[in-house]
């Protein structure tokens, strides 16, 4: 074999070398491109997902304590709805409603935040009233600690409180209904404390909502809406400024300082 013909079958084997390289070199590139777009699509989903499973502050939620919006009724009780609660019966050792005498009360609410001088309406919502009555002529509030741990500061304006956890959960050891004195249209008006609650009716505990401007809840399960059994006469304005200075994500969240319900004197 002459010189030229070696040489010409040496490079003949160099281009089949590098043509190999070239297609191994494509089917790695095609590789790193299905895995890339496969990350991408996964890590797509993941968002996808936590948007659509993430409490967002107002996705229908609104005062009703439940917490697509700053929904009373979720932030009233965590706990998974009781069988008595969803078949409409009290649960435990409930206050009897005749304690509210079928009668109007004024009382003095302590906060850390200043006193609040209410009117409980004991002639609407006879139960509710009963309740607060009877926790508060026990000292329930501080000797159990209990917290605002919610505020709420777009399209439904409230601050939640009651909670002897400091986190929404937890109340007295029993639970109530029916609601009493819903507004019909499911405006609350500012001044209008209302009793939080989960999805049943017969969650009320001791847990409550001060609306501190007019809000429109939405009715919450059951469309029973919320029990209003207060109204405030004096002290609103210290709620007032102090939700000014709130900045919770989405509107809705935990106060920037611990606010407690110290005690009540019912006159």
């Amino acid at each position: 074999m002459s010189e030229k013909s070696r040489k010409q079958q040496r490079n003949s084997r160099k281009e089949l070398l590098l043509e190999k390289q070239r297609q191994k070199n494509k089917r790695n590139l095609v590789n790193l491109l299905i895995i890339g777009l496969s990350t991408v699509a996964v890590i797509g989903g993941l968002i996808v997902a936590y948007h659509f499973t993430s409490p967002s502050t107002y996705q229908g939620q609104s005062p009703s304590p439940e917490a697509t919006t700053p929904t009373p009724s979720e932030s009233a009780a965590s706990a998974p709805v009781s069988e008595s609660e969803q078949t409409g019966q009290n649960q435990g050792s409930v206050p009897d409603k005749a304690i509210a005498e079928n009668k109007d009360w004024d009382a003095v609410l302590h906060t850390s935040l200043g006193d609040l001088s209410i009117t409980l309406l004991g002639s609407k919502a006879p139960q509710a009233v009963a309740n607060f009555i009877d926790l508060s002529r026990n000292d329930w509030w501080s000797k159990n600690d209990a917290q605002c741990p919610r505020v709420t500061t777009e399209n439904v304006y409230i601050l939640q409180c009651g909670a002897p956890k400091g986190d929404q959960s937890g109340g007295p050891g029993y639970s109530f209904g029916p609601v009493e004195n819903a507004p019909s249209d499911n405006i609350y008006k500012k001044g209008y404390i209302a009793m939080a609650r989960s999805d049943s009716a017969f969650s009320n505990g001791s847990q409550f909502f001060i609306i501190y401007q007019d809000s429109n809840f939405p009715p919450g399960g059951g469309n029973a809406g919320y029990a209003v059994f207060a109204e405030i006469k004096g002290g609103l304005d210290n709620i007032e400024n102090f939700a000014k200075e709130q900045k919770p994500a989405n509107g809705d969240g935990k106060p920037s300082e611990v606010v407690k319900i110290t005690g009540a004197d019912i006159k």
